[in-house]
């Protein structure tokens, strides 16, 4: 039995690392998606990072320059709001893995000053940072221009090889080898844009560094991490699911192989989760980093090893986003929800009038005020004068987690090296006081609180697939609807006088432990679930971004949802699984996947349909896209549609003209550029004035920029515009000649 038990975790282990290559393979190939607004600023400053890191490996006096104060907050004070974890990585993956094609500006011949009489084939690259390569030695290939209408490859364009000889901050000289000649490298290198032989060139000649590790492009680099973490929490959906976090009692908390693939492969499978998990962003690696935090707790309250797994994990997730700085609470909860259902607090008084009324005065503080006081207003109105509240033991973990998380937030974050106390409450204050962004929720321009207390719990659940939704709404009426039975019955137990233990007197000490233990990782399940979307629905939080910001319920949600789809399987098969014949066992196993797949395929089609777009899918409850538009519901955000007109433009813009980008930041354009897909002739244009093309991105909040653009213009029409399901999402107006 012990054997088989082994082998069966081995082959869960394989799984879990396959199912990680899989996903890491499809969101990687599903990348050709435009850049957010976000994702231009983390472009930017992870860039920037890069560069203050080359100076630190570069030691000696640079080392130490770039070390001191003065260099250190000018460049960490950059994108400060945010901690630096997500930019190191995002950097360090373009500047080890993305390929950086840089435009060659000049082609001669230059003679040798060594060898009178003697010269050589000389070209000049531009463009380049300190972080770009392109060091003196390096092998540079030399690239043919990018012609409208062919794909942005490097294969078969090659038209020469040289070698680094002088670098200077803003480009590099190459020495070309093997013979060129710079005549006619120079009749092939032609400028970007329309050419005299009717050509319509994205590009001119580009110089490539030689690097065997140079495998993706700049922003599919700079997406790599974000991607990586996405296909990390699959693996760990799947893990948890198959009991590998719940301990003694992972047989309860284990699911067959079926279900915990659904649960795992469902957070792929959600549109909108899919799309963020592409993205050079935070929101998919805080998930990633909470979710796995959350269950290395669980193990952390019987386990000494795990609480220091605990808290660096908790550490890491500080260094991913200010989001961490909120789980403590939401274990709190966990701990007191625990400790009165099981019956090791002993409250002062008997009957349920105290703990309803607690209960309402602590979810009322909480919605209105603060999470922190609703649960301080609960623990008052128990603990009464003249009565005696008596609290179990806190949790290991808390201590832990303090010291070595803030510790790590300090020694990882450059910028608190240097004034931190100041540093640190800057940050905390910024999110305390962010801006709200309009959003639109049916018909109606949030712009500034309170906002809807609901909105984020009705999002979820006209943003889900309704097959995954329907076996997640299963899964939590069982699982409430045992919490419930098990409140009742410990209600009574009060209202008699009995101790909660003496409820369960009749059963093992051991066995008393393990359904103790199970109940408290069912408590933490819905916890997870409810906390992150409960401080969304505090009336001053910001709602921008849409459900992103609510991710993190989502894989404790499919965790619910593979148990929902256990729970109709044993149901409709219960007869069939306790079989002795292996016949109709083996038409049990078949049934379970059947109703996997039937879960899974619908959502698997919702996501590949509307795929790059993911932010515009709403299910069925609300008439999917086009009910959510006529609803007055928000489809996109920042600029991410850009992606789907910049062909057009390609074709049609005139040389050198400027191109209004609305929803698009300076960085994405020029990462557009630097990728090959938009002419680098072109420039950026802020407003539709002076511009030949404009972009514009359909929001209710954002109609006057489509009437400046129409009236500047003088056009009723775009000549290109991207829509779903007959709902536009992007347009692109053009100025007549």
């Amino acid at each position: 039995m012990i054997v088989r038990a082994s082998a069966s975790r081995w082959i869960d282990a394989a799984i879990a690392v396959l199912l990680f290559a899989t996903a890491t393979a499809v969101l990687v190939g599903t990348n050709d998606m435009g850049f957010v607004r976000d994702e231009a600023f983390y472009f930017r400053h992870a860039e920037g990072y890069q560069n203050w890191f080359v100076e630190v490996e570069a030691g000696g006096e640079r080392a130490e320059k770039a070390l001191g104060r003065d260099a250190t907050l000018s460049t960490w004070r950059r994108n400060s709001e945010h901690p630096p974890l997500n930019k190191i990585l995002f950097g360090y993956s373009w500047r080890l893995l993305g390929r950086k094609l840089r435009p060659v500006s000049a082609i001669r011949w230059q003679d040798i000053p060594e060898q009178k009489g003697e010269r050589e084939a000389i070209a000049e690259v531009r463009g380049l940072g300190p972080a770009h390569g392109f060091q003196p030695g390096a092998q540079v290939q030399l690239l043919s221009p990018q012609i409208v209408g062919e794909p942005s490859a490097v294969g078969g364009r090659e038209l020469a090889v040289g070698e680094v000889i002088k670098r200077t901050p803003r480009g590099a000289t190459l020495r070309l080898l093997g013979g060129a000649e710079p005549e006619r490298l120079r009749a092939t290198c032609q400028a970007a844009g329309p050419g005299g032989d009717g050509v319509i060139r994205r590009t001119g000649c580009e110089g490539l560094e030689i690097r065997p590790l140079y495998l993706l492009g700049e922003s599919a680099a700079m997406r790599l991490p974000g991607a990586l973490f996405a296909a990390l929490l699959v693996m760990f959906i799947f893990l948890a699911a198959r009991g590998f976090f719940a301990g003694r009692v992972a047989g309860a908390w284990q699911l067959e192989r079926p279900f915990a693939l659904l649960a795992a492969c469902g957070y792929l499978l959600l549109p909108r989760a899919f799309y963020h998990a592409h993205l050079c962003t935070f929101d998919t690696t805080i998930v990633a980093l909470l979710f796995i935090t959350t269950m290395a707790y669980h193990r952390s309250l019987k386990s000494s090893a795990w609480v220091w797994i605990t808290a660096v994990l908790w550490g890491f997730s500080l260094l991913g986003k200010h989001n961490a700085l909120f789980f403590p609470v939401a274990l709190i909860v966990h701990w007191f929800w625990d400790g009165l259902a099981e019956g090791r607090i002993r409250l002062p008084w008997t009957g349920l009038a105290p703990i309803a009324a607690a209960a309402l005065v602590g979810m009322a503080g909480a919605l209105w005020l603060h999470p922190l006081l609703g649960l301080a207003a609960a623990l008052l109105i128990m603990a009464r004068p003249g009565g005696g509240l008596r609290l179990p033991p806190v949790p290991r973990a808390y201590f832990a987690m303090l010291p070595i998380g803030l510790g790590m937030l300090v020694a990882g974050w450059p910028l608190l090296w240097h004034d931190t106390a100041a540093n640190f409450l800057n940050w905390i204050e910024f999110h305390l006081s962010h801006e709200h962004y309009m959003q639109e929720y049916f018909g109606r321009v949030l712009a500034y609180p309170p906002f809807p207390i609901e909105l984020p719990w009705l999002l979820t659940a006209l943003t889900w697939t309704l097959p995954l939704l329907a076996v997640c709404a299963v899964g939590g009426l069982l699982l409430l609807g045992g919490a419930g039975r098990r409140w009742l019955a410990l209600a009574r137990a009060w209202k008699a006088g009995e101790s909660a233990a003496g409820e369960r007197a009749g059963a093992t000490a051991e066995a008393a432990v393990e359904a103790a233990e199970s109940r408290s990782l069912e408590r933490l399940v819905i916890v997870g679930v409810i906390w992150p979307i409960a401080l969304i629905s505090l009336p001053s939080t910001p709602v921008f971004g849409g459900t992103k910001h609510w991710f993190l319920a989502y894989p404790f949600m499919l965790l619910i949802a593979g148990h929902g789809a256990r729970a109709i399987w044993a149901h409709a098969c219960r007869r069939l699984r306790t079989s002795t014949s292996a016949g109709q066992r083996l038409a049990a196993s078949a049934a379970a996947w059947l109703i996997v797949l039937l879960v899974a395929l619908p959502s698997a089609r919702a996501t590949r349909e509307v795929h790059p777009h993911g932010t515009a899918y709403y299910n069925e409850l609300i008439g999917g896209l086009p009910g959510a538009a006529d609803a007055g519901m928000q489809r996109q955000f920042w600029g991410g549609a850009t992606r789907d007109g910049l062909a057009v433009v390609n074709r049609r813009a005139p040389k050198g003209a400027r191109v209004w980008f609305h929803k698009c930041a300076w960085t994405a354009f020029v990462m557009y550029q630097r990728e090959g897909w938009f002419r680098r002739d072109l420039s950026y244009a802020g407003k539709p004035q002076g511009s030949s093309h404009g972009f514009y991105h359909h929001q209710k909040d954002h109609d006057d920029y489509e009437l400046e653009c129409l009236r500047d213009y003088g056009v009723r029409a775009p000549v290109m515009q991207l829509s779903i399901d007959g709902v536009p999402m992007l347009s692109v107006y053009e100025r007549p000649r």
